[in-house]
């Protein structure tokens, strides 16, 4: 079957697909994020607009049909994602592993023969304009149409100054355009040995091969959640740990045992007892967040006593792909939501009321932790207080207010929303400074691994009852005396 078709495409995403011989329908776009860390290097999810005349002409003999079921990954394989697993750079270690057993496995695979280009459209203003959109048309061989297409063609590459006189063979072979009944004749008459790939169709991820739990471990360190209504989070509690605290400390160094990707994470903790119990009246904050570890200063120390046993518990979160770090403890806790939200700091308000959307049916031993990022220039503290979770609504309520304040004013309910942007700008319209609010909801599904006790660092999320949760702040005090340095040797 003998087939011409002309794409125009504006976006670079099915440049690459029409170029790669994958049909445009054969992948589902919306769930490639993880083929690389960096989103902006992703083929399959670059959008960036282009102006590119795609023709091809195909000659499909063969349809090669692949059962899904009937694809078992090799013992060698399994080996090496089991190893990947337990490296303390896991996603790096398995795309290593797709990069050498590829990526997608084909449902169906069309053999064949094809011809095609791609020219990529160069404007200035001495070029005609042409109204460019996106447009495909397809006929068959030695139809009207057909003519019609190769026409169309010559006309739209040439007004640019391209040579329309040649196409190109997938074994890389220039075909000119004289010549093209020719080749569809030898096309026709050849033999099966002669066929080419040209043609991927009904794609699926390789990881979906293995067994079950080991699919659902590889999703996991990918940031693939197919839960419905999750909202696609792709951060993981990455790492956890304990510094005790025997007097009273001024800060403490954290340093971690490899040397980070990033410092895109964001710290949670609390100072506890050593049963869990944590201790509210003291607050944690984080500074100096970098690749190679932070430091974590603690305020309003002398307001406990000198005399117990006292540490600080912490819990980092980021996304694998761009830390390059997943400690093997903190693989079986799942963040549930991710929330960013910010309030006004207005001069005569110190009590604000704000509205987080949480998914249906949240689990029983959900627990939330937050953190408050301001201007290190404000000097406030902050606290909260009410956490209330209605089910029916889907909705958690955070009562914010000043930390050490006693009478504090309360002010009409400001509801922020969680999805607006620029919510780390510190002004708005130049006059008044905003206060972020990072929260994550976790569930932890065993204690057995987890060295931190995760509802002393947030707290247990309670059905429409009322809880108080002292939460730590990302600002620190200039004015920090004494610092001791903690190396952890085992995570």
């Amino acid at each position: 079957m003998l087939k011409a078709t002309l794409r125009f495409s504006t976006k670079q995403r099915d440049t690459f697909l029409f170029e790669n011989h994958i049909d445009h329908s054969a992948i589902n776009l919306e769930h490639c994020d993880w083929i690389f860390a960096n989103s902006a290097e992703n083929p399959l999810t670059n959008e960036s607009l282009v102006k590119n005349v795609c023709m091809k002409i195909q000659c499909s003999q063969l349809e090669l049909k692949v059962e899904k079921e009937m694809i078992k990954p090799s013992k060698e394989i399994v080996a090496k994602v089991k190893e990947a697993l337990r490296h303390d750079n896991p996603y790096n270690e398995l795309m290593t592993i797709f990069e050498i057993y590829g990526k997608f496995l084909p449902k169906k695979i069309i053999l064949g023969h094809k011809i095609y280009r791609t020219t990529c459209l160069i404007v200035n203003e001495s070029q005609p304009d042409i109204n460019f959109k996106e447009e495909e048309w397809s006929a068959y061989f030695k139809t009207k149409e057909y003519d019609d297409i190769l026409n169309q063609w010559k006309e739209c590459i040439g007004s640019y100054g391209f040579n329309s006189s040649y196409l190109v063979s997938v074994d890389n072979k220039s075909i000119m355009r004289d010549e093209i009944e020719m080749w569809m004749k030898t096309c026709s008459e050849s033999e099966y040995g002669s066929l080419k790939i040209i043609g991927w169709n009904e794609l699926y991820p390789i990881y979906e091969m293995f067994e079950e739990p080991l699919c659902r471990e590889i999703k996991s360190i990918l940031g693939i959640i197919d839960q419905p209504g999750s909202f696609n989070i792709k951060e993981k509690v990455l790492f956890s740990g304990i510094i005790p605290v025997n007097v009273p400390p001024f800060s403490y160094r954290v340093n971690f045992p490899v040397c980070f990707e990033s410092n895109n994470y964001q710290l949670f903790g609390k100072l506890v007892k050593q049963n869990g119990e944590p201790i509210d009246k003291v607050v944690i904050k984080f500074k100096s967040m970098d690749i190679y570890g932070f430091y974590v200063f603690v305020e309003n120390f002398n307001t406990i006593d000198e005399h117990m046993e006292l540490q600080i518990e912490w819990i980092l979160i980021g996304i694998p792909a761009k830390i390059g770090f997943f400690s093997m403890y903190t693989r079986n806790i799942q963040i549930l939501r991710s929330i960013n939200t910010s309030f006004s700091l207005k001069p005569n308000d110190n009590n604000w009321k704000i509205l987080l959307d949480v998914q249906e049916d949240l689990p029983q031993n959900s627990v939330l932790v937050a953190s408050f990022n301001y201007s290190s220039n404000y000097e406030q503290s902050f606290e909260v207080d009410n956490l209330n979770y209605w089910c029916n609504d889907n909705k958690i309520e955070l009562n914010v207010y000043y930390a050490n304040n006693e009478n504090p004013i309360f002010s009409s309910m400001e509801i922020c929303d969680p999805d607006k942007d620029n919510f780390m700008n510190n002004n708005v319209n130049g006059d008044e400074p905003k206060c972020l609010i990072q929260c994550f909801i976790l569930s932890l599904e065993s204690q057995d691994q987890l060295v931190v006790h995760l509802n002393a660092i947030g707290k247990t999320i309670g059905l429409e009852e009322e809880i108080v949760i002292k939460l730590q702040n990302v600002k620190i005090n200039p004015r920090a005396r004494k610092q001791r340095k903690y190396f952890l040797n085992k995570i």
